[in-house]
């Protein structure tokens, strides 16, 4: 039987503990692909590893992973709308692609600006994301 400060531990899978950087070395399966199958469908909320993300296909069928929240004005991104090759904020239209580039500034001026952007594929039904580091990637579940 674990100890009380050994399954606080285990429990903090944040960025910076122990065990969230262990897990963070894996492609994790976040959801059904069904859930996120057709192209500029409605984009999909699940929290992971304490991360809030927002999934969805772009118009070319690409799998997209971004930070839930648009770093204008941090309004979440599942009420956005997924056409046209990204996913737009629906306060001020800030459209982000599949890598987390902005590629239309909606009403509001235009910098460079993106939003944090995780690896995606669909493999054996699921969805799998990566949230460690890029450099040391290991190969996409088949």
């Amino acid at each position: 039987m674990l100890r009380p400060h050994e399954l606080a531990i285990l429990k903090n899978a944040g960025r910076q503990t122990p065990h969230g950087q262990a897990l963070r070395r894996h492609w994790l399966p976040v959801l059904a692909a069904s859930e996120v199958a057709e192209p500029d469908g409605p984009p999909v909320e699940v929290r992971v590893l304490n991360e809030a993300l927002i999934l969805f296909r772009d118009s070319s069928g690409r799998l997209g992973a971004l930070d839930s929240y648009c770093p204008h004005e941090g309004a979440s991104l599942k009420w956005g709308t997924n056409a046209e090759g990204g996913l737009a904020c629906f306060i001020h239209g800030w459209k982000f692609d599949v890598e987390g580039n902005r590629v239309d500034s909606g009403a509001v001026h235009m910098r460079q600006v993106r939003t944090t952007s995780f690896p995606a594929t669909a493999a054996g039904g699921r969805v799998w994301v990566y949230l460690g580091n890029p450099e040391v990637m290991p190969p996409a579940p088949r």
